[in-house]
């Protein structure tokens, strides 16, 4: 059988590695959120920056872009002076952090798993026994998914140290209008709206309400007319007799 070679992973750090990652919150002016963000698409390619990742969104009370940028590190600097001239910074943080323990971390597990290959590889190329082979490709196997996912990890972190990320927000406040649901070409219409709802309002007080009150009102006043004439009416006091029945004494 012909022996395969072994791979050596080989990428190094040219300085003590660390990882920047930062964020910034920026406030626009209303009405200028888009031309903001095109400032922003044409000017960072040119001092050496890029937009990786743009997730746009409207919220109640504002709209916003959520970009996540990438630069060099030597360029951080002038990428987040560029995009904070752009409005008024709200929240700024910018990290670092040294990264050299989980590279070396890393470096040794990568080596590990290189050499643990390298020896199931010389082991099947010099086994005949086929249930031994099968045994050895199945490590093997296991043994290259491990390498693989770890080599992965090396990557990410050589791009996290090669390029810092800054996470930017940048949103723009909505007028109170918008936030009643309300806009300004919407507005005539609601006040139209308005008035209708309140000239049918006072129709149906006159030719409903209005009409009802009335009857009743004048029932109530034959009520008590009828119930005041019953009570004129009646005589004195109960077992009283008039004045005209009492007949005079005779001398």
């Amino acid at each position: 059988m012909m022996r395969t070679p072994t791979y050596k992973y080989t990428d190094e750090f040219q300085s003590p590695p660390s990882a920047s990652e930062s964020t910034l919150s920026i406030n626009v002016p209303s009405g200028m959120l888009a031309s903001k963000y095109d400032y922003l698409s044409t000017n960072l390619p040119e001092s050496g920056a890029k937009i990786t990742n743009v997730y746009y969104s409207e919220l109640s009370d504002r709209n916003a872009y959520d970009l996540v940028i990438r630069t060099p590190p030597s360029n951080l600097k002038n990428t987040v002076d560029l995009v904070k001239s752009i409005g008024t910074v709200k929240s700024i943080s910018i990290n670092s952090e040294d990264v050299s323990a989980q590279n070396s971390a890393l470096d040794i597990q990568i080596q590990n798993r290189e050499l643990s290959l390298s020896r199931l590889r010389t082991l099947y190329n010099t086994t005949e026994n086929v249930s031994n082979l099968l045994e050895i490709e199945r490590e093997m196997s296991a043994v290259e998914s491990d390498l693989s996912l770890l080599k992965d990890q090396k990557k990410n972190l050589i791009s996290r140290v090669d390029l810092a990320t800054l996470s930017v927000n940048l949103y723009e406040e909505r007028p109170a209008l918008s936030r009643l649901g309300l806009s300004a070409d919407g507005l005539p219409s609601t006040f139209l709206w308005a008035v209708s709802a309140s000239i049918g309002f006072v129709v149906f007080v006159l030719g409903f309400i209005f009409p009802v009150a009335l009857v009743g009102g004048i029932l109530y006043w034959l009520y008590r007319f009828v119930s005041s004439r019953n009570g004129s009416g009646r005589s004195g006091p109960a077992g009283r007799k008039p004045q005209h029945d009492r007949i005079p004494e005779l001398d």
